[in-house]
């Protein structure tokens, strides 16, 4: 039996054992997280430099050290000529950075400039960070440079910006407490200007036969269809008249007041039985930059036949009228000659096929 002063003695060995099982527990729980953030958010436009602050943080309780974070970089951007934050790799990406050690509890950041190439047409990309190395197994994620096979991350989601998921999740999805916490998401907004035009022909002016010299109203719905502002907006058209003065629209805004047009049938319109035109619609943004729409080419299909002529003969001359398109006459020769006259008593004649 113990006395009093081995009691104290052996409840002091026990607690020592207790508190070097502890320590050894502890000691043992490796877990670093990652998030990736804009250094300044916004929306940028094509040619813009967009910083990107990536914190990795040391949430184990022991140093974690040659912990390498690698950037993927979206298609069409690429790393700046003026990032001076140590990455390496091809400009177009994935490029990686190394932190030498981070002390258990510390967090520390990568900075990374990013640019915006001329071939983006989007108004959104998506970065992806992530731990590709460390030197320790971690408790929650498995670090690698395999884009998209981490747990949740889907950006602007419950599972954005997570630093505590299990890692047990699908990947891209919105669950936050499952996400690979040592891997991040960011969406960046890229100002994309665009314009719809819709034009569209009123032919309710147009006789049966038509004749020359009537008109076809035109009507255009111009749409602001991109992310900005567009000012100065104007319509044109080669072949139509067209009235109306600059407008504005903003993002998902629609006009169809603002502009008409007008055209003015011609015999060659009329002998080809459609009408075919192309209209645009310009305008600038905010930096002075032109946006023309797509074209819209309208094509009015069949225009009303000119009835059948009136056929009729009088002192030994045969009398046609309303012969819009000529009279064709057959030659001795089996050959097919179309004969039209023009205002004032001019005579066309050209060889056509048969009927």
């Amino acid at each position: 039996m113990l006395n009093s002063s081995n009691q104290l003695r052996f409840c002091i060995v026990l607690v020592g054992l207790f508190l070097s099982i502890a320590t050894s527990s502890i000691s043992q729980s490796y877990d670093l997280a990652l998030v990736l953030e804009e250094t300044n958010p916004g929306t940028y436009a094509i040619g813009d430099q967009v910083s990107h602050t990536i914190t990795i943080c040391n949430q184990g309780n022991f140093s974690a050290s040659t912990i390498e974070v690698i950037d993927h970089i979206p298609a069409g951007m690429s790393l700046s000529q003026a990032d001076i934050n140590g990455w390496t790799g091809p400009s177009s990406g994935p490029v990686t950075n190394t932190i030498s050690a981070i002390p258990a509890g510390v967090c520390t950041t990568l900075d990374i400039l990013l640019i915006i190439g001329p071939s983006v047409v989007s108004a959104s990309m998506v970065n992806h960070a992530e731990i590709s190395q460390d030197n320790g197994n971690d408790i929650d994620s498995s670090p690698d440079n395999i884009l998209g096979n981490d747990a949740g991350g889907a950006p602007n989601s419950p599972a954005d910006n997570m630093m505590f998921g299990s890692g047990t999740g699908s990947p891209g999805d919105e669950i936050a407490s499952t996400d690979e916490d040592d891997h991040d998401s960011e969406m960046i907004l890229i100002q994309a200007p665009s314009l719809s035009l819709d034009k569209i022909g009123d032919q309710s002016g147009i006789s049966n036969p038509p004749q020359v010299g009537q008109v076809i109203q035109y009507n255009f719905t111009i749409c602001n269809t991109g992310t900005d502002p567009i000012n100065n907006i104007s319509v044109s058209d080669p072949l139509v008249s067209i009235t109306g003065l600059p407008i504005s629209l903003a993002p998902g805004a629609c006009n169809n007041t603002g502009f008409t047009g007008a055209y003015v049938l011609t015999f060659f319109d009329i002998e080809a039985e459609s009408v075919t035109n192309t209209a645009s619609a310009q305008g600038t943004v905010f930096d002075g930059e032109s946006i023309t729409a797509l074209s819209t080419e309208i094509t009015v299909f069949g225009l009303a036949e000119p009835a059948n002529p009136m056929i009729e003969t009088a002192d030994g001359d045969v009398y046609v009228g309303n012969a819009v398109n000529g009279v064709i006459l057959t030659a001795p020769n089996g050959l097919c000659y179309r004969l039209r006259v023009e205002n004032g008593g001019i005579l066309e004649v050209e060889q056509v096929t048969c009927p």
